[in-house]
């Protein structure tokens, strides 16, 4: 089933996801939650992260699996997901390591690191899997391409990758993602419709058609899809 939420704005999207992995961790303490970083979904982390603690929530059997990552660069740098993920929901919430399925950036071999994800997941399946929509229609680093890749893997980054916001100008060349199958082998995918200049995209997207040069468009074929749509952003056509 493909359920369209449309929402007002920023803080609705946001109340909206975080309302998700809340209810995805009631219902199963032992959730493995698959996050993306980046903008769009940061509100909601922070939301969530701060109804756990209100509500008192034991979360310490919660996974959390980091969606991708960039290559080379420092697990402390502010433009790693690594950082990202930890500051908003791993240290607030006491994760520990071995519930953490993350990519290391600066890990010393990206190959044997995408093999250790790829290895957590066949013992973990996620449960619930949030995303965000790329300017390039990307899933995690599943760049716009004549093939994708099933599992976890290393990638060339798109040209438009290279100039995401996180990064803040610094060059990179590659990432770590999960693969295509992973995501759709989630119980539950969420996927945040946020972000300027991405009308032309969204309308692509909105004619269901499966590409592999518009990623996001496979997740028409998952059967227990959320889209959230902010409504000061995004026109649908009549």
């Amino acid at each position: 089933m493909v359920e369209i939420v449309r929402v007002k704005n920023f803080d609705e999207l946001s109340n909206d996801c975080a309302r998700r992995m809340l209810e995805c961790i009631k219902e199963n303490p032992k959730a493995n939650i698959c996050l993306a970083s980046g903008g769009s979904p940061e509100l909601a982390y922070r939301l969530f992260a701060k109804q756990v603690i209100d509500e008192n929530i034991d979360v310490h059997e919660m996974t959390v699996t980091k969606l991708d990552e960039w290559v080379n660069v420092s697990s402390e740098s502010d433009i790693s997901c690594e950082k990202y993920i930890r500051d908003r929901i791993v240290k607030p919430l006491g994760i520990n390591d071995e519930n953490f399925i993350s990519f290391l950036p600066d890990a010393k071999d990206s190959e044997k690191e995408v093999q250790k994800v790829e290895k957590a997941l066949e013992e973990k399946p996620i449960d619930l899997c949030i995303l965000g929509f790329g300017k390039n229609g990307h899933l995690g680093l599943n760049e716009p391409s004549d093939y994708l890749t099933p599992y976890a893997h290393v990638i060339n980054l798109d040209e438009k990758t290279k100039t995401h916001p996180m990064l803040q100008g610094n060059p990179v060349e590659k990432g770590m993602t999960i693969g295509m199958k992973n995501i759709l082998d989630a119980k539950e995918v969420v996927l945040l419709m946020s972000g300027e200049d991405k009308q032309d995209l969204f309308e692509a997207f909105m004619e269901k058609k499966i590409s592999t040069h518009l990623p996001a468009s496979f997740l028409w074929l998952h059967n227990n899809l959320k889209i959230v749509v902010r409504e000061d952003q995004f026109q649908f056509s009549e």
